[in-house]
């Protein structure tokens, strides 16, 4: 039996195209693309395909900037960032002449780079994103493990096809699960609201709004970039001529659907042996992207103005945050203990969420919730025949199509979760058991909460709870991973009784029943029995990284 083991002499300098930030070529680049936008020229939008030309012609001006400006290189271990093409002319100098004066004069290049690095990090992070803590190694690029085979289903990934196999069935696993649409009948089906046009208004502050630290995606172009190419009046009506059409025709312009999906490992697992214990984190074309932040504020309104999500789902929802969370909680366990109460908490997480989005009870839900019918027939169109190109460290796979998800790294993803999994909170709330508990969502991390002067009563509860939310989210396409399930109680009273309890779905049933845990950490915080937040205290002390 022989292992062929590739070695970092092999995949390291790996080539590829890029363009020098702050650089000449850089601003020629810019430049280009200022002149092209504006350019563009077309007579009509009325069709798919009159979509299609305006969007292939801007990601023709991208391409062929891209192409005439950017240059191959290599990038390895031994890279470093602050190396320019002074450094690079200067150690060409040295070893053709290999003199003394050639490499004391590489050596005085080599330092007036790094100066000129550094000096710009320094006033970037104190002037303009005011980060210090990106200095910091808890905030850089997380490395993929490097000795550990990934599993999946039962068998180790060894070779490349194998892994890109895992990968894509792990993230688009809902495709063929089945839904129940019929749940969604008991829910009152909102009048048809309009839609007007967006407003170049609309397009600035959600162009304002961009970080201009987020990577590009396919093609190549960052906000940095196109807020300089939309100081442009004409290229700012070209692009508003295009979302309203999008929107009107109810087509996603095929450009806009590639994009590039980076595998990064979640931080603090102890074992990273199946592809959930990594997120997909999706690169958009930046056009696309803006289009979708448009769409994104417009649905947030909506979310917000017509009562569309309960006041506890607190995810992906704006001007609610983890801290309202952690206040709700400490909030009803103290009134609770006010009438005499004991409080117990299940909390649970919803496998691979926005991979199980399905589309078809997205679209129902939208109609429900009396969203108009271009809008549906919009997403109709963004939803389906989707590609994805797949990266791992050093590694990349061709584009997969991909027609069942919601990507983490797209504007939209925050708001159309919180809107999938609203009917939950509201056919929850139908059902008397609510009268009994209290149910918090925050995106895919949920927690019930049950209160009587019995923890044996509050467990009965919190099972006929769980029980009835599993067939929810079961008929929402959505899996509840009973692994993941925790289990805590407050209680402020001497006693230290603490009935475990049996969930009744394995892995903790029979024999194995759910434990509550001494500390409870949920959403940042880190709970005790009788709220003292003491380890909470101590972590924030002696973390400076929590601080941030």
């Amino acid at each position: 039996m022989t292992t062929s083991v590739i070695l970092d002499s092999v995949i390291e300098g790996l080539p590829r195209r890029s363009i020098t930030r702050g650089s000449e070529a850089e601003k020629s680049f810019i430049n280009d693309l200022r002149t092209g936008v504006p350019a563009i020229t077309f007579r009509t939008l009325d069709t798919p395909a009159d979509i299609d030309q305006v969007a292939q012609a801007l990601a023709d001006v991208f391409s062929t900037a891209w192409d005439k400006h950017s240059k191959e290189v290599c990038i390895t271990k031994h890279s470093q960032p602050w190396w320019d093409d002074e450094c690079t002319a200067s150690l060409s100098q040295y070893k053709t002449e290999k003199s003394e004066e050639s490499w004391l004069a590489f050596r005085r290049t080599v330092k007036a780079a790094k100066r000129k690095f550094f000096d710009s990090r320094i006033e970037d992070i104190a002037l303009s994103n005011k980060r210090p803590w990106d200095l910091m190694e808890w905030v850089k690029q997380r490395k993929l493990p490097a000795c550990e085979a990934i599993q999946y289903n039962g068998q180790s990934c060894h070779e490349m096809d194998d892994l890109w196999t895992a990968l894509h069935n792990t993230y688009n696993s809902a495709s063929g699960r089945e839904v129940d649409l019929s749940v969604l009948d008991p829910l009152p089906t909102l009048q048809e609201r309009d839609w007007p046009p967006f407003s170049a208004l609309e397009l600035t502050d959600a162009l304002a709004s961009c970080s201009s630290r987020s990577s590009p995606g396919p093609d190549h172009i960052t906000w940095v970039h196109l807020k300089v190419v939309l100081e442009s009046h004409k290229a700012i009506q070209i692009l508003l001529d295009l979302a309203n059409a999008c929107i009107r025709v109810g087509h996603w312009p095929k450009h806009f659907k590639d994009s590039i999906s980076v595998i990064i490992p979640k931080p603090g697992k102890p074992s990273y042996s199946t592809p959930k214990l990594f997120r997909p984190i999706v690169l958009l074309n930046t056009i696309g992207k803006l289009i979708e932040k448009m769409i994104s504020n417009r649905l947030q309104f909506n979310m917000i103005k017509f009562d569309l999500v309960h006041p506890n789902q607190v995810g992906g929802v704006r001007q609610r945050s983890t801290e309202d969370a952690g206040l709700f909680l400490t909030h009803l366990v103290r009134t609770g203990w006010a009438k005499g109460k004991k409080t117990s908490v299940v909390a649970f997480d919803i496998a691979q969420f926005f991979p199980y989005l399905n589309h078809a009870m997205l679209l129902a839900i939208l109609r429900k919730q009396g969203f108009s019918s271009v809008v549906t027939k919009f997403f109709a169109s963004y939803l389906v025949d989707r590609f994805i190109a797949y990266i791992w460290g050093l590694f990349r796979l061709g584009p997969r199509q991909a027609d069942v998800r919601v990507g983490q790294g797209s504007a939209l993803s925050p708001v159309l979760s919180a809107l999938y999994i609203a009917p939950v909170m509201k056919l929850y709330h139908m059902n008397p058991v609510s009268l009994k508990t209290s149910l918090l969502l925050f995106v895919d991390d949920g927690t019930v909460a049950a209160q009587s002067k019995s923890l044996n009563e509050n467990i009965e509860t919190l099972k006929e709870a769980y029980t009835l939310l599993l067939s929810l989210f079961v008929t929402l396409g959505l899996v509840l991973e009973h692994s993941k399930t925790e289990y805590f109680i407050f209680d402020r009273s001497h006693s230290d009784y603490s009935p475990p309890l049996d969930l009744g779905y394995a892995p903790y049933t029979g024999d194995n029943p759910l434990k509550p845990n001494l500390y409870w950490r949920y959403l940042g915080f880190y709970f005790d029995r009788k709220l003292l937040f003491l380890l909470e205290f101590v972590l924030q002390v002696h973390t400076p990284s929590r601080l941030s």
